[in-house]
């Protein structure tokens, strides 16, 4: 927004006229039920291309392997089948799907390593999945979870990695890297009162603008949480901004970083410690209980999108999820309908982001389950009934 505002001052001083519209939606027509396909008419949605993201995965293979989906990268690779990441059937270690039309995900463990030198790449070190993409703009959203036995003893020195950017075109944590974690500062998992302390970026230099509600945050030991990442790089407008169950938690913005990453990651590597709360690097290893679990991972490289959402007024939604577009233009948007969470028989609210992030600023009402907006239709003019 801060950008249009200064490329409109500079439209006025050169006495042009300018003319930036938010997207809006008139209408919306198709089958509003789960994976139907609807289309959206309107204005100010601006271009993408490719239409379709670089990355959905809704996990519903699990008789396949990551890399049969488009992923380059799933971790652990090394391990054995237990540890190993896979999709997976649901339930899985006493873990339930995150919504009725998920049957299965994408799990793997930090294996508990007695050699500290096994503790590498390929092995339980991470849990993770990495598509090849090169962008300096990204959004990424997920349903993720930690297991019910996750484990915490000391109450500092953990560290666990969310996502990740990299030079590297296939491998997590590989070239120069911007990454996010849970803090160090602490365990609250152990407890019922959010399993987020902080997050943090290493290369912002400290809290980035943190929101100190995010203690109150859904705790993904008990459930799974939606995660979602904003994060645009080589631009002294840059941000990156981080949400959980669409309550932000990280707000920076201006330059941070010049490498061009080539590809992104979720998930990452867990750590705790043993035995003292120094930071110690031979203090720490994984554990045979810390599993990560990932669903409907949506990756792209521009902030244009289409969500649905409980709520009228985005920011009080509680449940948002991503629209899987096939075709877009300025005016008109094809979808695959992705309900997730949303109840069935249900009034829910759809947003066009065009790639600067910007929406229409109230929802467009449709009935989830059946056809159509709620939109009343406009009258006939001009008809007469003959007998």
């Amino acid at each position: 927004m801060l950008k249009r505002v200064i490329q409109t001052i500079g439209c006025l001083l050169l006495g042009v006229q300018c003319t930036y519209a938010a997207p809006a939606i008139n209408s919306a027509s198709g089958s509003f039920t789960h994976k139907g396909t609807i289309t959206l008419n309107g204005s100010g949605f601006g271009a993408k291309n490719p239409a379709a993201p670089l990355m959905w995965d809704d996990m519903e293979h699990s008789h396949s392997t990551p890399s049969q989906h488009g992923w380059s990268e799933a971790l652990p690779s090394a391990s054995g089948d237990y540890w190993k990441g896979q999709y997976r059937t649901l339930p899985f270690r006493n873990v339930s799907p995150p919504h009725q039309y998920s049957t299965s995900c994408f799990a793997g463990g930090h294996e508990d390593h007695v050699n500290p030198a096994l503790n590498d790449y390929a092995n339980g070190y991470n849990v993770s999945l990495t598509v090849s993409g090169t962008s300096y703009t990204w959004f990424s959203t997920w349903y993720e979870r930690y297991d019910p036995l996750w484990p915490g003893s000391c109450l500092c020195g953990h560290n666990t990695k969310i996502e990740c950017a990299q030079t590297s075109a296939s491998h997590i944590y590989t070239g120069t890297l911007f990454f996010s974690m849970y803090s160090s500062d602490g365990d609250p998992c152990i407890s019922n009162n959010g399993c987020y302390i902080r997050l943090h970026s290493g290369c912002c230099g400290g809290s980035a603008n943190e929101n100190p509600k995010l203690n109150q945050l859904n705790n993904p030991r008990l459930g799974w949480i939606r995660q979602e990442f904003h994060r645009k790089q080589n631009d002294s407008n840059g941000f990156w901004k981080a949400y959980t169950d669409n309550e932000i938690g990280v707000n920076y913005s201006g330059y941070f970083g010049s490498f061009l990453p080539n590809s992104y990651s979720v998930g990452g590597f867990y750590r705790y410690r043993l035995e003292g709360c120094s930071y110690d690097g031979s203090t720490t290893r994984t554990h045979d209980d810390a599993f990560r679990y990932f669903d409907d991972v949506y990756i792209d490289k521009t902030m244009a999108r289409v969500m649905l959402a409980n709520n009228q007024n985005y920011s009080s939604a509680t449940i948002i999820e991503p629209q899987i577009p096939s075709a877009w233009s300025a005016g008109s948007i094809t979808c695959t309908v992705n309900l997730g969470n949303l109840p069935d028989q249900s009034t829910s609210y759809l947003f066009v982001f065009d790639s600067n992030n910007d929406r229409n600023s109230t929802g467009f009402p449709v009935t989830i389950g059946g056809g159509g907006d709620q939109e009343p239709p406009t009258p006939p003019t001009g008809l007469r009934i003959e007998e």
